[in-house]
């Protein structure tokens, strides 16, 4: 038995490609209000049943891995998801682009590598206005017309190394757009007539026969319901959604009935939710119902992905209303953290990682934030997306850090004293 665990053990140190290598993470910030000793995510051991994914998926190529990460405006223009979804896929593999949008046809802002056009005009809505009366799915937005014959062109634009392709189309449409829509994808001879697996069926899927990276679709029922589009490449790899809504709150959230019939469609393995803005720009902000409507937010995400970990996120200081500083920032994050706290969940405190109170000063002395001082420019999403996975890789980096080692393949062998 000694003779086998010594050649056990020799062939482990001469072969280390048997196991995974941590994710290389800098932590340095050319800023002094970030405080990279502060980030990292509380609570971590929620996320084992998702890094345990990643980790098989590292090994193995077993995947897709899915991310959704639900949020606000600080979303919607997928500067900062755009940064960790692109360091995840470098990490993991590129499944596909995700949940995607037509918001040029909503009028509404959209992320760089998303182009929309249209040959008729949409009505539009997103879930931030319940008092309209048109339903908002799972992208967060619906648009609509009663129009003959329109058009819904969408297409992604080319990163800087290659083109984004993918190979399957999932549309989310109105339930009674059950049959005859008709889609045509770039590189494709041959048109797609999708029609519903089942009356159940949350959506309609294309499988291509050529990699695309835009498609065309033309219904043949009238009015017409569009929320949204996943572009997939049906690969291992990470799979990262962004569903970010203008002026979005966890309570417009939860109001949203067909955003939650959607929402298990996209079988998520990690819920990122980011919000708390726009909550904190009450001046009293009422903490025992914002502390309910997280609960509710919780309860309805496990109902509709039960094996999803969840991770809750605070939001970066901004100006109370863009003139003053905000104690009502401060006190939705301290709220956030209370909560996650209470409820033994994972959380990512980016207001204390990047200064607190006050520390929006900072922010804009940095020429990081926009005009209105309420949102950020480019540079400082890419710097809240890239401090994000770095939490996500350390917190990884200790999991696979278990798995790593010898002795932990020992205790598996026939023989050995346990």
């Amino acid at each position: 038995m000694k003779a086998t665990v010594l050649f056990f053990l020799c062939t482990w140190l001469a072969v280390p490609v048997a196991f995974t290598q941590p994710i290389p993470v800098e932590e340095a910030v050319p800023y002094n209000f970030v405080y990279p000793q502060l980030n990292n995510i509380a609570n971590l051991a929620g996320l084992e049943p998702f890094y345990a994914k990643l980790l098989r998926l590292k090994k193995e190529g077993k995947g897709p891995v899915r991310i959704v990460h639900i949020g606000d405006s600080h979303l919607q223009a997928d500067l900062l998801t755009g940064v960790v979804r692109n360091r995840m896929q470098a990490c993991f593999g590129n499944a596909g682009r995700g949940l995607v949008f037509p918001y040029q046809l909503a009028r509404s802002n959209a992320p760089p590598d998303i182009l929309s056009s249209s040959n008729v005009s949409w009505q539009a809505n997103r879930l931030a206005h319940p008092e309209i009366a048109i339903a908002s799915g799972v992208a967060g937005f619906c648009i609509q017309t009663a129009a003959a014959r329109p058009v819904i062109n969408l297409s992604l634009k080319p990163t800087e190394d290659a083109a984004q392709l993918f190979t399957r189309v999932r549309i989310f449409t109105g339930p009674e757009q059950d049959t005859g829509l008709v889609l045509h994808a770039d590189n494709n001879d041959t048109d797609y007539v999708l029609t519903r697996d089942t009356d159940s069926s949350l959506f309609l899927e294309a499988q291509l026969d050529q990699p695309a990276s835009s498609i065309s679709l033309y219904p043949s029922l009238t009015p017409f319901q569009f929320y949204g589009a996943s572009f997939e490449k049906g690969d291992g790899g990470v799979l990262y959604h962004t569903i970010g809504v203008n002026g979005a709150t966890y309570g417009q959230y939860n109001k949203a009935l067909l955003f939650w019939q959607q929402l298990p469609a996209l079988s998520a393995d990690l819920y990122i939710i980011s919000m708390g803005t726009n909550e904190a720009q009450k001046s009293h902000p009422d903490l025992a119902t914002f502390k309910l409507e997280l609960l509710a937010m919780v309860t309805k995400l496990k109902a509709a992905s039960p094996d999803a970990a969840i991770l809750l996120t605070s939001p970066a200081d901004s100006y109370f209303g863009g003139r003053t500083l905000s104690n009502p920032m401060k006190l939705i994050s301290k709220a956030l953290a209370d909560f996650c706290a209470e409820q033994s969940l994972p959380f990512w405190d980016l207001y204390t990682i990047t200064g607190g109170y006050g520390s929006a000063r900072s922010w804009a002395k940095g020429g990081l934030m926009s005009h209105d001082r309420i949102h950020y420019i480019k540079p400082g999403y890419e710097l809240q997306g890239n401090l994000l996975f770095t939490a996500l890789a350390k917190g990884y980096n200790l999991y696979q850090g278990r798995f790593n080692s010898p002795f932990e393949l020992l205790e598996k062998l026939p023989g050995v004293n346990k």
